[in-house]
C-alpha cells in the first residue's frame, strides 16, 4: 500500500483537528494532540503552534467550501434552487464551516481576512440579486440573511454530529427552514447570469 505523502498528511492532521474544535472550541496543542489521537511530535512536525495550525485550517475550509460550491451554478432556473445546492454542497463539510464561524473572529491573518471577505462579497452579491428577483424579501438586511444561512449550517452539523437526523434529510430540513424565513412563496423568476453576478 502507497505511504501517503505530506500534503495527505497535512490535511489529515488539518481535518481532524477541525473535528476536535468544534466539539472543543479552545483547544491548544496538548489538547488537540489528546483530542485527535495525534502524536504531540507529529503535531509539531507540521505546525510550530496553534496560530499557524489555525491560518492552515482556516485556509483549508475555504478552499474547501469554494470547491464544494464549484458548478453550483450550472443548469439552475431560479436563485431558490442556487441557495438550495449551497446548502447540499456545504452542510456535509459542515466542521469546517463550523470552525470559521467559531474561531476566524479572532484570526489577524491578512490571506484569511482577505479569502473570508472574497467569500462573503461573493455570497452577498447572491443574496442582493435574490432580492432584485423577487424571490428573497427584499426588506431583510442582507447581513441577517447570510448570518440565517450561516446558523442552519452550523445547526444541521450540529444535529449531524448528534445522530438526530438522517445525513439526507440534513440539507433539506436546512434549506427548507432557510426559505420559508427569508423567501418570497410562488416565485417564478428566472436566474440570468446579469443576476448571478449580482449585476
Amino acid at each position: 500500500m502507497p505511504k501517503k505523502n505530506i500534503e495527505d498528511i497535512r490535511n489529515d492532521i488539518l481535518l481532524r483537528c477541525a473535528d476536535a474544535l468544534c466539539i472543543h472550541p479552545g483547544l491548544d496543542m496538548v489538547g488537540l494532540a489528546n483530542k485527535t489521537g495525534i502524536s504531540r511530535p507529529k503535531l509539531y512536525r507540521y505546525f510550530s503552534n496553534r496560530d499557524e495550525l489555525l491560518i492552515a485550517l482556516a485556509m483549508k475550509s475555504l478552499q474547501d467550501i469554494d470547491e464544494a460550491c464549484a458548478g453550483i451554478f450550472k443548469g439552475v432556473e431560479t436563485h431558490q434552487e442556487i441557495f438550495q445546492r449551497y446548502f447540499e454542497a456545504i452542510t456535509p463539510i459542515g466542521t469546517r464551516f463550523h470552525f470559521l464561524i467559531s474561531e476566524l473572529w479572532t484570526c489577524e491573518n491578512e490571506q484569511v481576512k482577505q479569502e473570508v471577505e472574497r467569500q462573503n462579497v461573493e455570497f452577498y452579491e447572491m443574496i442582493e440579486a435574490a432580492k432584485v428577483g423577487g424571490e428573497i424579501r427584499s426588506e431583510l438586511p442582507t447581513s441577517w440573511v447570510s448570518d440565517v444561512f450561516d446558523a442552519l449550517i452550523v445547526i444541521a452539523w450540529s444535529q449531524l454530529a448528534a445522530g438526530t437526523i438522517a445525513r439526507n434529510d440534513a440539507p433539506t430540513l436546512a434549506f427548507d427552514t432557510f426559505w420559508r424565513a427569508v423567501g418570497v412563496a410562488d416565485t417564478t423568476s428566472p436566474v440570468t447570469h446579469a443576476t448571478i453576478e449580482g449585476g
